[in-house]
């Protein structure tokens, strides 16, 4: 998306892009909530899980080419630097197919976003042991300066008559932290 973005194919990625230091010097990231992630099992499972590095040792399925498999793999190798076992990590071009591999016992925890882990338990598929992980901004993010402006404001605009929270509410995302003027996050990319 980010190459078709910047070819000019369409003004905004609205996917929930995880805001980081590589991502704002392609273009312009507005930040409009916050993303953690979720430890989970099946529901019957043993497995005591409260953090991070309880996965140590264990085989976890992630989806791939994500912030979650991003991060996982840098806590991972904390972890090991530190002289834990690594966390046999088992890559799923979806969250469904890493939770049938889960269901189907080839797996002994999966990882996901929270509202992704909070979907499957409320089917009665997961249980989840942690959550709240890892937090970070989920942005909008624009091709042009003068659009990224426009979302901000208009960001402003949903804050400030109710909107965003009863938004936020009715899906159980979790908003930025305080905040009442929205605004892009880094300086963007360079002129041409």
């Amino acid at each position: 998306m980010v190459p078709a973005l910047q070819a000019g194919r369409f003004d905004v990625i609205n996917t929930g892009l995880f805001w980081t230091e590589e991502r704002f010097k392609l273009m312009f990231q507005v930040p409009y909530g916050q993303q953690s992630m979720s430890i989970y099992t099946v529901p019957s499972s043993k497995l005591v899980v409260t953090k991070f590095e309880d996965l140590s040792g264990h085989v976890v399925g992630i989806e791939t080419g994500t912030y979650a498999e991003r991060k996982s793999r840098e806590s991972n190798a904390a972890m090991v630097a530190k002289g834990m076992a690594p966390i046999d990590f088992r890559t799923f071009a979806t969250a469904s197919e890493t939770t049938a591999a889960l269901r189907a016992g080839q797996l002994e925890a999966g990882i996901n976003i929270d509202e992704t882990a909070i979907a499957f338990e409320e089917r009665g598929i997961v249980k989840i042991r942690a959550s709240g992980l890892y937090g970070t901004d989920i942005t909008l993010s624009v091709r042009d300066r003068a659009v990224a402006e426009a979302v901000a404001q208009a960001l402003t605009d949903l804050k400030a008559d109710g909107t965003y929270d009863k938004l936020f509410d009715k899906f159980r995302m979790t908003r930025l932290k305080d905040t009442t003027k929205f605004a892009i996050r880094g300086p963007g990319p360079a002129p041409k």
